[in-house]
């Protein structure tokens, strides 16, 4: 009896047992090391101190230089892990648009993480988080294999630029459609559905029809396999696609500067872009500012304009057209 009642005092509390670290994931070329380090600023400036967060960033293409002035940005509870891109040729880069082959990174997570990484969070480097982020691995995924906001642009599986061949795969005509910007996946699930082979298989089948890339992949394989998330966790800095959001009365968690206007490009943006610089002055690119040329100049001045909303639908236009030349 004595032995037993020795054996509990000298037992480990519960509480002293470490949690499982906060496993994030993103892909960054050069172009957007800047991008990168002011999303991975704001992530730290708002996350728990009581958790770990291991980082895992894909480099697509990052200077020496520009990856010395990111680890600079590691803290006590912040960890930096830099995975060399090994995606396939076959996938190769977007067959259209502003973005670079890194946005195909998501589709093979997991090769960047430990065989036992049970949940991984997946964030775009063109985000502003303004929350702690760790709270998102509390949530239920319902037994789907990720978490995710729907797109406020691409509302619906039908929806223009949608899943161009949704009838074809069983999908509903109403079947939402997520933003691949921010997910949490069930790494088990993502593993035993074999999502990257099969997003990569649909990319490579219909090419040059696929709308945005693997973020439609993704969307035509996982189907309905997914849970939604508020909006508040992945809204839109884009006026016109931020009005069909709904915060339910909360501060966005996270911002997304989806689209061809970054902040660090044009200047005069307005409250997010003053917003971002906050943060950006926190890294070492502080002070960097876009350039005021006569074209920014002029473009900045329209994107804030109300002549905007009359054309919108012209910037849609162009977007469709875009697609179809393969520009």
């Amino acid at each position: 009896m004595g032995s037993l009642a020795k054996m509990k005092d000298n037992a480990i509390p519960a509480q002293s047992v470490p949690k499982a670290p906060v496993v994030i994931v993103c892909a960054a070329d050069d172009h957007y090391s800047l991008p990168l380090a002011v999303m991975l600023e704001s992530l730290s400036s708002h996350a728990s101190l009581s958790d770990r967060i291991d980082v895992h960033i894909v480099d697509c293409g990052i200077s020496g230089q520009a990856r010395q002035r990111i680890n600079s940005q590691a803290r006590p509870n912040l960890h930096f892990h830099w995975r060399s891109s090994i995606r396939s040729p076959d996938i190769g880069d977007p067959f259209w648009g502003h973005v670079s082959g890194a946005t195909y990174e998501r589709l093979i997570i997991e090769k960047y993480l430990p065989d036992d990484t049970t949940f991984a969070l997946w964030l775009d480097c063109d985000l502003l988080v303004l929350d702690d982020i760790t709270t998102l691995f509390q949530r239920s995924l319902n037994g789907h294999t990720m978490l995710a906001v729907r797109d406020p642009f691409i509302p619906c599986v039908s929806s223009p630029f949608g899943v161009h061949n949704w009838r074809e795969l069983g999908l509903t005509s109403k079947q939402p459609y997520f933003n691949a910007g921010v997910m949490l996946i069930d790494m088990n699930h993502w593993r035993a559905s074999e999502i990257a082979s099969r997003a990569g298989l649909y990319i490579q089948r219909y090419g040059k029809k696929v709308h945005f890339n693997d973020q439609e992949a993704l969307n035509a394989v996982i189907g309905a396999n997914w849970t939604p998330l508020n909006d508040r966790w992945n809204y839109s800095a884009n006026p016109f696609h931020a009005k069909r959001q709904n915060l339910r009365g909360n501060k966005p968690a996270i911002i997304h500067f989806a689209g061809r206007v970054k902040p660090w490009d044009l200047p005069d943006l307005g409250a997010s872009q003053n917003l971002y610089f906050q943060y950006l002055d926190k890294t070492s690119w502080h002070g960097t500012r876009p350039g005021r040329s006569a074209g920014n100049f002029l473009l900045s001045w329209y994107v804030r304009s109300n002549l905007r909303k009359l054309t919108y639908w012209l910037e849609n236009l162009h977007l469709r057209l875009r697609h179809l030349l393969g520009i």
